[in-house]
């Protein structure tokens, strides 16, 4: 293993409210005065940095410690963007363990944010000869066994994850406060009669995490992985979304659990969905293929 390498797997070893602290310092390294957020009421922003002189200058910085094949998206940009006009700030910089997609590169230069990947992390780390910040924030942190539960789950020091509900194709608009044929007409030729979802309940035991459902992709019994619903059709559909609901791109505080419902992209006629995967600021793989049909036909909104 690389030096990089090395590095980067330390820092995406950190509790994610760690890395944001541990970004805070690196920027005071470097001259400013930090405030880091305190997790569930970040409204947004992570870490707010700012200087006076030589001229008074404030920075809205996202701290997202991503796994190595996750990537910050396009829409995640734009989201991060809007903080500038509503929180008063000249700059917003995204500093992820992860990496950005091409998108999100194109509409960062285009809206004048500034990203910092993995490897520009660990490079900007070295500039600083601030290895032993790194060190004094890494922790060994270790997956716990998978929990055996009614409804497949899977449990860490840090989060819970069960799924609570499958849904197949027009059941999904049955979560929607619009009326079904708008939402049909919204998605004819690729709506919900092509798609499945998973309803997942995420608990976050002792720290903040981020849960955002376009990074849950979807394997099939045949060996073939489908990503989530494009940003576009979940937009839309999460504004519908019955209140016990989280939009799909939430913050889960120490202590508190949130429902997502996860939609896939649309699949051939025949596949179904046997795992749900996610790899974000943690990561997860949960088959249920035996409790398929049991799934199927129960409605989480009972016990929620």
């Amino acid at each position: 293993m690389s030096d990089i390498e090395d590095l980067l797997s330390k820092l995406r070893g950190l509790d994610p409210y760690e890395f944001e602290q541990l970004v805070a310092e690196l920027w005071e390294e470097r001259g400013w005065q930090t405030a880091v957020s305190e997790p569930g009421a970040d409204q947004g922003i992570d870490v707010m940095a700012s200087k006076q002189f030589p001229y008074e200058e404030k920075i809205a910085i996202q701290a997202k410690r991503y796994g190595s094949n996750s990537r910050v998206s396009g829409p995640d940009i734009q989201q991060y963007a809007a903080l500038k006009q509503n929180s008063g700030v000249d700059q917003v910089v995204v500093v992820t363990t992860g990496k950005f997609t091409g998108a999100a590169q194109d509409r960062a230069e285009e809206l004048n944010v500034k990203c910092i990947d993995g490897k520009r992390l660990t490079a900007f780390i070295g500039d600083l000869n601030a290895e032993d910040i790194v060190n004094k924030y890494v922790e060994v942190a270790s997956l716990g066994e998978t929990s055996s539960s009614t409804n497949p789950s899977i449990s860490t020091p840090k989060i819970k994850v069960e799924i609570i509900g499958l849904l197949k194709g027009s059941e999904i608009a049955d979560y929607s406060t619009f009326p079904r044929t708008d939402l049909e007409d919204e998605f004819r030729g690729g709506g919900f009669s092509e798609r499945e979802a998973v309803i997942l309940e995420v608990t976050s035991v002792n720290s903040k995490v981020q849960f955002n459902t376009h990074e849950v992709t979807f394997g099939s019994k045949k060996g073939y992985e489908y990503e989530g619903s494009n940003p576009a059709f979940v937009g839309y559909f999460e504004q519908s979304l019955e209140n016990q609901f989280s939009k799909f791109n939430d913050s889960i505080s120490p202590k508190q659990s949130k429902t997502f419902i996860c939609v896939t992209e649309p699949i051939p006629d025949g596949v179904d969905i046997t795992s749900v995967n996610y790899d974000g600021e943690f990561s997860f793989s949960l088959e249920f293929g035996e409790q398929s049909e049991r799934l199927h036909n129960s409605d989480p909104r009972e016990v929620l």
